[in-house]
């Protein structure tokens, strides 16, 4: 790979305002991957267990769907995904799968503890990037959700969004 840990987090959005030194440190964190079109990253139900940073290359989101998967999103380049489950000790509620060849950062979730843990001002401001992250999706699951109400005529999508809301959204 022609690529470091340090230089892929120091151009990725997670690691927006770090100094090069709180950069160094969370790279302790992180593991390089690349992986080929169609490699699982995680499946529905899997214990969530690390988060990642696509670097190049794309992956789908899916969700069950009847007999087949239906893909609810498709992540490129400096997407985080996997923050809900190693922010809430849940397991995935959604399969990964790289549909193209995709550089990845993993970052474990027992490395992020102990980072987490450790007080560092890069802590915080991880901490802060990844509830950036989850505010922008939560506004566009509202959006959508507030699109379907407007649309009578499609009520399936809109059970669909529900349950979907319900299942990951547990209040």
């Amino acid at each position: 790979m022609s690529i470091d840990v340090f230089s892929f987090l120091k151009r990725s959005d997670l690691c927006r305002g770090f100094s090069d030194h709180e950069i160094s440190e969370l790279k302790g964190c992180a593991q390089l991957l690349e992986v080929s079109q169609g490699h699982v990253l995680f499946k529905k139900g899997d214990l969530a267990d690390a988060l990642y940073l696509i670097g190049q290359g794309a992956i789908e989101i899916r969700l069950p769907a009847g007999a087949h998967e239906e893909t609810i999103a498709r992540l490129g380049e400096n997407a985080v995904l996997g923050e809900v489950g190693i922010l809430t000790d849940q397991i995935r509620s959604a399969t990964a799968v790289a549909v193209l060849k995709t550089t990845l950062l993993k970052m474990n979730r027992g490395a992020l503890e102990r980072f987490l843990s450790e007080g560092r001002l890069g802590a915080f401001k991880l901490m802060y990037q990844i509830a950036k992250i989850l505010s922008f999706r939560l506004r566009q699951m509202d959006e959508a959700f507030a699109n379907m109400l407007g649309q009578t005529q499609r009520p399936h999508e809109l059970n669909q969004l529900r349950a979907r809301l319900q299942a990951d959204w547990p209040f």
